[in-house]
């Protein structure tokens, strides 16, 4: 709600500062309030540019997860932050780094804005059409891994505050900002925060969503099943277990199952069900975990 009320101001100032410039016609008089428009637009123009860069920028920075690299891109972040004015900093821990930042202006509520710097891997990269990591903008779209999942919700959030800092913060509480580690994993990063003690009145996270609100999202559990066979020679493999067979009937059970679920949530929909991740750690079938 709080948005709407702030592009509501946003369009009264506009009205009530054109409605101050004559532009009574006849005589003609539109050489004042047209050099006003253009301007706002130029300043919405340039918010947009500083926003596509940064994202470009971060896509250019590998930080796929696994293995978890998140470091060089958390510094850049917290460079950002501090450029515009925030008390950045960067948490390093676990071999993960988290970027943070904060400002506080009058005694209001506390607003955080979160997302997360990893990305899921790139795979083979002479699949992609365009480069993963090039940050390329290309008909009005910037291309790479992690444009949308988050860094472009990073990229949003920078440009939000940038907005803020150009207007000389006009807020009256605390913005935290939170751009976390090993979302597509563990979520280390969040827990990091949790056991930290950071709270907010509200949050704002970002997410894909198509731009549109979303209130709920699922919860997740990790269920990790390993398959033990009996290791043979590949040219006698009777003599064997092979634990990949096992694994995979396991695998059309759980696919099996996830289709019997009845329940639905009015704004998530079903649940699902899903072997993920599978590796060998032995060899010829002898081990086979699936998570």
């Amino acid at each position: 709600m709080k948005s709407i009320s702030n592009l509501r101001d946003y369009v009264v100032s506009m009205l009530s500062n054109m409605i101050r410039i004559n532009s009574e016609n006849p005589p003609g008089r539109e050489d004042e309030i047209a050099s006003y428009v253009a301007l706002a637009m130029k300043s919405i123009s340039n918010l947009r540019d500083y926003v596509v860069s940064m994202l470009s920028n971060m896509i250019r920075i590998n930080s796929e997860n696994p293995p978890g690299r998140e470091d060089e891109i958390a510094s850049y972040v917290a460079e950002r932050l501090a450029e515009l004015g925030l008390k950045a900093w960067i948490d390093r821990f676990q071999g993960r780094a988290n970027a943070l930042g904060s400002i506080k202006i009058g005694d209001g509520r506390k607003m955080m804005l979160i997302s997360h710097l990893d990305t899921v891997p790139a795979g083979e990269k002479e699949l992609w059409r365009i480069p993963p990591f090039s940050g390329i903008v290309k008909d009005g779209r910037v291309y790479g891994r992690g444009a949308a999942d988050a860094k472009g919700c990073i990229a949003s959030m920078l440009g939000c505050l940038k907005s803020l800092a150009d207007e000389g913060w006009p807020i009256n509480g605390e913005i935290i900002f939170a751009a976390v580690a090993d979302e597509e994993s563990e979520n280390r990063g969040v827990r990091r925060l949790i056991a930290q003690g950071v709270k907010a009145d509200y949050a704002v996270v970002g997410e894909p969503t198509n731009l549109n609100v979303c209130i709920a999202h699922r919860g997740s559990i990790f269920l990790r099943a390993s398959f033990i066979g009996k290791a043979a020679h590949s040219s006698k493999p009777e003599k064997g277990v092979n634990a990949v067979y096992a694994a995979s009937e396991y695998a059309l059970i759980i696919e099996k199952l996830s289709k019997r679920f009845k329940v639905k949530h009015k704004l998530l929909g079903k649940p699902s069900y899903l072997g993920s991740r599978a590796w060998r750690s032995q060899s010829l079938g002898e081990e086979l975990r699936i998570t």
